[in-house]
């Protein structure tokens, strides 16, 4: 696993650097958004996390509030996922309670609360904005 975080630490870095994003969004706590927040936070992007502030009790459970600890937005499932994430110093304008869009997606036909206009509502309060359409959207697990 170690060389795959070297890996795509490289390789996510190439691709932030050629595309210059806004913001760079991350969803979870796996390896794999472990070294894209790193890459993201080395080069100075803005990143956004959802589902930051769960406990797991696995490895995975660590690289979460790893991924907290370098972005600066943060979109948390529950009261108390942000509550923990303020507890790590993060600053509460920062922390938007937004349910967890894994399970909302499952149990809901309305359209995503991640929608380019609740996108724009969430960011309000930070010293960034979405200023472009395009975007790229990683998934793995």
């Amino acid at each position: 696993m170690t060389d795959s975080v070297g890996f795509g630490i490289v390789k996510v870095a190439a691709v932030l650097t050629s595309i210059q994003p806004d913001v760079v969004v991350i969803h979870g706590d796996r390896f794999d958004a472990f070294c894209t927040a790193i890459a993201a936070n080395m080069l100075n992007f803005n990143i956004a996390h959802i589902e930051g502030g769960e406990l797991s009790g696995t490895i995975d459970g660590t690289l979460r509030h790893a991924i907290t600890k370098l972005s600066h937005v943060h979109f948390a499932c529950t009261i108390e996922a942000a509550r923990r994430i303020r507890a790590m110093g993060e600053p509460p304008e920062s922390v938007v309670v937004t349910g967890c869009p894994s399970y909302d997606g499952l149990f809901s036909l309305k359209l995503s609360s991640f929608g380019e206009d609740n996108m724009r509502s969430y960011l309000s309060p930070c010293s960034f904005e979405l200023s472009r359409k395009n975007f790229l959207l990683v998934l793995m697990h």
